[in-house]
C-alpha cells in the first residue's frame, strides 16, 4: 500500500498545484476583459482543462521543472494596461506561495495518524508544498510559459519583444536538455532553493 500511495501522491499533488496556479490566471484575466479565456473553457474547475502533458510529466519527473496549460490572452486588452500584464502574471505566483505555505501549515499542525491515511494524507501535503514552491522559482525565469516572460516583456521595445519572443521556446528548449543531460547539477540547483523554502516554513 506505501508504494503504491508514494507513486499516486506526487501525480495528484501536481495536478492540483498546476491546476490552482493555471485556474487563478485564468479567472485574474477573465477579470481584466479578456473574454477569450471563457470562450476556450480556461474558468473551468475540470483540472484536466488546464493541464499540458509534457509539462506534467516533467514536473511529476522532476519535481521543480513543469508547466501547465499556457493561457492564452488577448494582447490587445494589455497593451494599455502595463497593471493589467504585471497583476495577472503576480496573482498566480501569490497562489502557489500560499498553497506551499497552507500544505507546510497543514504538516506542522496536523497530529500523526499511524494509518494508511495518515500517511497519504501527510505525503500529498508534503509533495503539495514541493511543487508549489518548484513551480514558483521556474515562473520566475523569463522564459515562456512562465509568469517571468510576460512581465519582461512589458520593459522590452517592440523590435526586442518580437526577437525575444521569436527564440523563447529554443531557450526552454535547451532548459529542458539541460534536465536530461545533467540532471545532478541543473536540477540539483533548483531542488536546493525549493528544499530551502521547505526547511524555512516546516521548522
Amino acid at each position: 500500500m506505501i508504494p503504491i500511495i508514494t507513486l499516486v501522491t506526487p501525480f495528484l499533488a501536481a495536478i492540483l498545484v498546476i491546476f490552482l496556479k493555471e485556474f487563478s490566471k485564468a479567472v485574474t484575466c477573465s477579470a481584466f476583459g479578456d473574454k477569450s479565456i471563457k470562450n476556450t473553457g480556461r474558468l473551468s474547475l475540470n483540472p484536466l482543462k488546464h493541464i499540458e502533458p509534457i509539462g506534467l510529466i516533467l514536473f511529476f519527473q522532476f519535481g521543480t521543472l513543469g508547466w501547465g496549460k499556457p493561457i492564452e490572452t488577448r494582447n490587445q486588452i494589455y497593451r494599455s494596461s502595463k497593471n493589467a500584464v504585471i497583476i495577472s502574471s503576480l496573482v498566480p505566483m501569490v497562489i502557489l506561495i500560499l498553497t506551499g505555505i497552507v500544505s507546510s501549515f497543514l504538516i506542522n499542525t496536523l497530529p500523526p495518524l499511524q494509518t494508511y491515511l495518515g500517511f497519504f494524507w501527510l505525503t500529498f501535503l508534503f509533495q503539495t508544498m514541493r511543487f508549489s514552491f518548484g513551480l514558483f522559482i521556474f515562473n520566475l525565469i523569463p522564459l515562456y510559459p512562465f509568469e517571468a516572460s510576460r512581465i519582461l516583456k512589458l520593459f522590452m521595445s517592440p523590435n526586442q519583444s518580437l526577437t525575444f519572443s521569436s527564440n523563447e521556446r529554443m531557450y526552454l528548449f535547451i532548459l529542458v536538455f539541460a534536465f536530461f543531460l545533467l540532471p545532478g547539477h541543473t536540477n540539483a540547483i533548483f531542488s536546493n532553493i525549493v528544499s530551502l523554502m521547505i526547511a524555512f516554513f516546516t521548522n
